[in-house]
């Protein structure tokens, strides 16, 4: 999104569009993220709904949300916003206090692993370290590095070069304005590449 200059003078309110034209049909990339986005807030009075909405797409969406809950709840504000499609009649207003923030983050600490996305990655082993427990392959979308912990397979016996599928815990740590996440990775398993 691009912020359409000036933003609204002696606010905080901040008026955003969507950097990519609308397609043949009209339709913008953001609508269904809005609309996903719409699910969520619509029930932030009732902070088990919303975590149990969260646990539904838990992984980087649950992460990233939880990030925005736990900033807000930091700085003791909450948020409103507003959108509109080419399609709507109206525009489309939701938010969050900063007390529903805090009670939906608090129903969020007891589900485990909320923010973890499991993801696996297929390519040649590129490089490990077993000193630091640091790994890294080289796949198809480019260099892709993780880290063992205490329950991860070992990578004795693995050869540099050799095609591998590793099946990790990924979660995002921080969310970069320029499009690159900082992302941990965790190996839960591996085994040589089936193709």
């Amino acid at each position: 999104m691009d912020v359409i200059v000036p933003a609204a003078p002696g606010s905080f309110r901040v008026v955003l569009a969507s950097a990519h034209p609308p397609d043949v049909f009209g339709d913008s990339r953001l609508t269904p993220a809005f609309k996903h986005l719409d699910t969520m807030f619509g029930r932030v009075e009732d902070p088990k709904e919303t975590v149990a909405h969260l646990r539904e797409n838990r992984g980087h969406f649950a992460g990233a949300t939880l990030k925005l809950l736990r900033f807000l709840n930091q700085h003791h504000t909450g948020l409103r916003y507003a959108w509109a499609d080419q399609h709507s009649d109206s525009a489309t207003r939701l938010g969050v206090s900063h007390s529903a923030a805090a009670r939906i983050i608090e129903v969020s600490a007891t589900v485990p692993k909320i923010e973890t996305e499991t993801v696996e990655w297929t390519g040649h082993l590129q490089k490990f370290n077993l000193d630091t427990d640091f790994w890294g392959l080289l796949t198809e979308k480019g260099s892709v590095t993780g880290r063992l912990r205490e329950g991860s397979p070992n990578l004795n016996g693995l050869e540099v070069g050799r095609r591998y599928r590793f099946v990790c815990e990924e979660r995002i740590e921080t969310i970069s304005v320029f499009g690159k996440d900082k992302k941990s990775r965790y190996l839960v398993s591996h085994g040589p590449a089936s193709d």
